[in-house]
């Protein structure tokens, strides 16, 4: 039984030594053909010392992006699920601070970034989710129970959550 996939990514986010970091969940993949939409992404200024959130026009620098995550119920994408939640933004590139506090995931699951100056969105990158794709009806009742217990440990400890536990898509 996992403890906490939010401190997992806090743990990994921190020891990242680039200056920009992508975190994807082991179920989500970004097509080669959107590689070259991160150049832009991460051509941000940096800020300074003195003011770390700002660039030197002043400007709040960004410092995370998200993407749109489609969901497909297999691996050719040939049918997409839950389109009706389309897009379903997820926060998944980050600066890696020189300056600031390094950011940090709340949550045991469902994970929320926290310490990010200016986050945007973008459609240049697709994030592609394969949640269910070879996992059998055992596994997703076992997955779903392990959620729901985590998301109780979250919430006796006043962890706010916006969503359920386990969304109806993933219901078994």
């Amino acid at each position: 039984f996992p403890g906490s996939f939010g401190m997992l990514r806090t743990i990994t986010a921190h020891l990242a030594s680039s200056h920009w970091i992508l975190l994807l969940d082991a179920d989500e993949r970004i097509l080669s053909s959107d590689w070259d939409s991160f150049v832009p992404l991460i051509d941000q200024p940096l800020g300074s010392p003195e003011k770390p959130d700002k660039d030197e026009e002043g400007n709040t620098i960004i410092d995370s992006w998200a993407f749109p995550r489609k969901r497909w119920s297999d691996s050719w994408m040939s049918r997409q699920v839950d389109v009706e939640n389309y897009p379903d933004w997820q926060v998944r590139l980050f600066r890696n601070h020189i300056y600031l506090p390094k950011i940090k995931f709340v949550r045991r699951v469902h994970e929320t970034v926290k310490g990010c100056i200016r986050t945007e969105h973008t459609e240049s990158v697709t994030l592609h989710h394969f949640q269910n794709e070879n996992k059998s009806p055992e596994q997703l009742k076992e997955r779903a129970a392990m959620y729901h217990q985590l998301y109780e440990l979250d919430l006796a400890e006043g962890v706010e959550h916006s969503e359920p536990p386990v969304i109806e898509a993933d219901n078994v």
